[in-house]
């Protein structure tokens, strides 16, 4: 079953039949459209944490930022 959720149709089915991930679907849809119909802009997906390097204070000599 290699079909995306976001495109299943969930209508169908009784909210008893309905898998973690299809709640959440219905959750992250209604959501969206109640966001439309307010006029707020949609919500952002949560961006990646940075990846913070060590210092290397030979490598910070040779760029000038030591």
């Amino acid at each position: 079953m290699n079909e995306d959720i976001r495109q299943r149709d969930l209508s169908r089915k009784k909210d008893s039949e309905l898998t973690l991930a299809e709640r959440r679907e219905l959750r992250r849809r209604l959501d969206v459209f109640t966001r439309a119909i307010s006029g707020e802009p949609p919500a952002e997906a949560a961006a990646k944490p940075k990846r913070i390097a060590s210092w290397n204070p030979a490598l910070a000599r040779k760029t000038g930022a030591a």
